[in-house]
């Protein structure tokens, strides 16, 4: 954000302010500070609107003077309330200055918010074009580890759906217990495993043949931070035993858009 436009911004509220000039004005009868900064932080934003020609086609004649007195207005306030203010504030530059500071303030955090937003989209919108799985996206068991889960943890980039697919070829001979997919959306709330919100499990079967599983869900909770799961989920088993299968094109795809 260019400081200099503050400036301008100032001048020309000065200018508009000072047309009615009074002396002797108490600070009870001006605007509070706590309701001066985010009046004029509108007043600045809504300037900024009027540059832009969409905003003069769909307002066309409209100027700055009739622009500041409805933000003013809107903020419950009249247009002598706040000529008496920044007459009053024409004798204390220091205090002045002041308020300026904490509306750049605000506006500064304005843009920090804007931008990191636009940053968060752009990276949403990179990771929607490639897949998201985060790990070797084919297995071999019981070669990669007799009892591999292949598990996992994703970090999500918003609401929307996510799915996870993958080419599973199980054999007759696979020693696990209930085989499935299983996944869930997580987030921290302070518990000790923390909040889970599963997916519809898939159960594995053991065919010895190739077969694509798909999962998705759809996400609506913005409090969730990340998928995580196992792709070869099994009971507990006691004793010596191992899996055997094969596992390829592991994909985790986003989808954006809520259906």
């Amino acid at each position: 954000m260019k400081y200099i436009s503050i400036v301008i911004a100032s001048l020309l509220i000065l200018q508009f302010a000072c047309s009615n000039p009074e002396k002797r004005i108490k600070r009870s009868n001006i605007i509070p500070e706590e309701d001066l900064v985010p009046l004029l932080v509108d007043i600045h934003l809504s300037e900024g609107l009027l540059i832009l020609s969409k905003v003069r086609k769909k307002y066309p004649g409209r100027d700055s003077i009739s622009n500041y007195i409805d933000v003013i207005n809107k903020h419950g306030f009249e247009k002598e309330d706040f000529n008496k203010t920044f007459n009053f504030y024409s004798s204390k530059p220091n205090e002045l200055n002041e308020i300026y500071e904490l509306v750049i303030s605000e506006l500064s955090k304005m843009e920090g918010r804007i931008i990191g937003h636009a940053r968060y989209t752009e990276e949403a919108a990179r990771q929607m074009s490639r897949n998201l799985w985060n790990r070797k996206r084919e297995w071999h068991l019981p070669r990669d580890g007799e009892k591999e889960q292949i598990d996992f943890n994703i970090r999500v980039y918003g609401t929307g759906t996510y799915s996870l697919s993958a080419r599973i070829k199980m054999y007759k001979d696979d020693k696990s217990v209930n085989p499935s997919v299983f996944i869930y959306y997580w987030y921290n709330d302070e518990s000790k495993y923390g909040f889970r919100d599963p997916f519809q499990k898939i159960k594995i079967e053991k065919t010895g043949q190739d077969s694509i599983y798909k999962i998705s869900k759809i996400l609506t909770d913005p409090k969730v931070t990340h998928i995580k799961g196992s792709i070869l989920y099994h009971k507990k088993k006691r004793g010596k035993w191992s899996k055997h299968v094969d596992v390829f094109d592991i994909k985790v795809d986003y989808n954006r858009t809520i259906q």
